[in-house]
């Protein structure tokens, strides 16, 4: 997922966000891995902008900047579509809602789903969340920024 938070285009990057099987791994949390490349974006863009103003250096600055807030919004947009996880991301439910649908095509999505696929879902994305909350200076990191 880091390799697809740089793209640089912001509609090309939220149209790749978008496709289900992005969603889907980004439901996984291994998708995350151990957190350091996130913590390295943010702790990328907070040097950056703590850098002191030069003037023979202010155009070398500036592209550091710009690079800087560039990484600062990649991973700010990582945690926003986390933060947008639906039961829908989950791979397993989501299968059984298109079977479904193809036994019952008049049911509602929402009829389809039992207790316990809310319950695996609800589980899996608190896993998720905590794993993320749990990342060690993440909330100073954001700001600070």
């Amino acid at each position: 997922l880091e390799e697809l938070l740089l793209i640089e285009d912001k509609e090309q990057s939220k149209y790749v966000f978008e496709l289900s099987i992005i969603r889907k791994v980004l439901f996984t949390t291994e998708s995350l891995g151990d957190g350091e490349w996130l913590i390295k974006m943010l702790d990328s863009a907070i040097r950056v902008n703590r850098s002191k103003d030069d003037s023979h250096l202010q155009f070398g600055l500036n592209m550091a900047k710009d690079k800087s807030r560039f990484l600062a919004e990649a991973a700010i947009f990582y945690i926003e579509r986390l933060s947008e996880v639906n039961i829908y991301y989950d791979a397993s439910v989501s299968h059984k809602m298109q079977m479904s649908k193809k036994i019952f095509p008049n049911k509602k999505g929402s009829a389809m789903l039992s207790n316990s696929d809310m319950r695996r879902f609800e589980k899996h994305r608190s896993g998720l969340f905590n794993k993320v909350s749990s990342l060690e200076g993440l909330v100073r990191r954001i700001s600070v920024m």
